[in-house]
């Protein structure tokens, strides 16, 4: 019997390695990792089995009749992938394959006769314990919810697989290019995020200066400013990205349970709002009552000249 890992980001595969070793040890499943890239880093992560994907594996349809093989091989009790758009797509078609259960974007794991996972539900206001009987389970998870182990088993080994090309239900009428932002948000270690505070597109410059007087820090928003006012592509929240940096600066942001799920895993979060009572402002660390409009140019100023 075999917990199986899956995710298309390195970092994040590695994780679920770290994730899959811990559950592992008291069921004594096997750790079985699939990639079409690196396999010999799998094996330093803890994988037992790694089979090494080749061909035409770049579709969801080809990999999950690949999946599907590996699985039953494996005999797969638990099958971990990776929350990315494309782990999204994959998880639930692999799920319907198997006619077995798919439970999302859960934040913790317990595996005994049956796996029980917590994961936010009703927009991030509810911490949900949730449990799934028979096998195997299909489970995503987001980043950094486990850590990565380097350890190598002895007797590890790379099974080569070659892909063949699947007939595919989707058609492909355009490809656009998306425009990209900076940093990788959920990567980054200080974030300055704004909210409905922020009264024009043209401010940002403000809060970019902000960001790069701390060194290039990240900027982050909340739904609104991303979804309907379309100023930035990416916000923080829980249907956006769920970050953990070193230091979150929200400026001229509410603070809706959406948002303050995403950030939960903050170290250190700062509120720069002129509404004492806001939400944001009783979920932080550190509060700065005022207008965002003299107080990030205050800061800036003293982080220049410091």
């Amino acid at each position: 019997m075999s917990v199986v890992v899956y995710s298309d980001d390195e970092e994040l595969r590695y994780q679920l390695l770290g994730g899959a070793l811990g559950v592992s040890r008291g069921e004594g499943l096997q750790v079985v990792c699939v990639t079409d890239e690196n396999p010999e880093g799998c094996l330093e992560h803890g994988a037992e089995v790694v089979y090494h994907l080749k061909g035409e594996a770049g579709r969801v349809e080809e990999l999950v009749g690949e999946f599907e093989k590996m699985a039953q091989e494996s005999n797969a009790q638990l099958i971990l992938v990776g929350s990315t758009k494309r782990g999204k797509e994959f998880a639930p078609a692999l799920a319907e394959r198997l006619n077995v259960g798919c439970l999302t974007d859960c934040v913790s794991l317990e595996v005994s006769d049956v796996v029980t996972v917590q994961r936010f539900t009703y927009g991030g206001s509810i911490l949900a314990r949730e449990t799934c009987r028979g096998s195997p389970v299909v489970v995503t998870i987001p980043p950094r919810v486990f850590q990565a182990v380097e350890t190598r088993p002895e007797g590890g080994r790379i099974i080569e697989v070659e892909v063949g090309k699947a007939e595919s239900r989707v058609r492909l009428v355009e490809r656009r290019e998306k425009a990209r932002g900076g940093q990788n948000l959920e990567n980054a270690e200080i974030i300055v995020s704004v909210g409905r505070g922020l009264k024009a597109k043209e401010d940002l410059a403000m809060v970019e200066e902000l960001a790069e007087a701390l060194g290039g820090a990240s900027i982050g928003c909340t739904r609104p400013v991303s979804a309907d006012l379309g100023w930035l592509n990416e916000w923080v929240g829980i249907s956006g990205k769920k970050v953990s940096p070193r230091l979150y600066i929200a400026c001229g942001i509410s603070g809706q349970v959406q948002h303050l799920s995403g950030i939960r895993d903050s170290k250190i979060v700062v509120s720069i709002n002129k509404d004492e009572s806001a939400i944001m402002n009783k979920s932080s660390d550190y509060v700065v009552v005022g207008d965002l409009y003299e107080v990030v140019p205050a800061l800036v100023k003293a982080l220049k000249a410091a």
